[in-house]
């Protein structure tokens, strides 16, 4: 048998379920089957795995991961100083094709959502609010008030949903 392995370098991109923003929990999978050839030719599985379906080897592993968004735990422990590894899961598809799938979680660290987007979300706010403390036959003063937080607060969305 002729044993073949490659380190790769590859770029994810995963779908986000936004409706626990800022805590929301994401998981991303990666997927690696043989394009040409069934399990019969070729098997694939996560190094240090055994061939066949079910979940053995290493998936996925790198030094740890430092984001200001993001939290990338390990499978094995939460704390994410350790490093990042993940699991292999071998399932066979269409009849004879070897299909490894390596999911991996990742979470957001809310700490910095909540500081650079709900904290001044609420100062903005609040500044739109002193328009109707400030005398009404002083119009010109009283739109300032109403507008430059609307345009910050546009401004400050555009930023997030480009960040996402």
């Amino acid at each position: 048998s002729v044993w073949s392995s490659e380190q790769i370098l590859i770029k994810v991109s995963s779908e986000l379920d936004l409706g626990q923003l800022p805590f929301d929990k994401q998981v991303a999978q990666v997927v690696v089957a043989s394009y040409s050839q069934p399990n019969t030719n070729l098997r694939v599985v996560a190094r240090g795995g055994t061939p066949g379906p079910g979940v053995s080897g290493t998936g996925i592993s790198s030094p740890a991961l430092a984001s200001v968004v993001w939290r990338f735990p390990n499978d094995d422990t939460e704390d994410p100083d350790d490093g990042f590894t993940t699991k292999g899961n071998v399932s066979i598809l269409f009849g004879n094709w070897d299909y490894l799938t390596m999911s991996f979680p990742y979470s957001r660290q809310p700490k910095f959502f909540v500081d650079q987007v709900i904290v001044p979300s609420i100062l903005f706010l609040l500044v739109s609010y002193i328009q109707f403390f400030v005398d009404p036959k002083q119009t010109p003063a009283r739109a300032m008030l109403a507008v430059i937080p609307v345009l910050i607060m546009r401004t400050m969305s555009n930023s997030v949903y480009r960040s996402l």
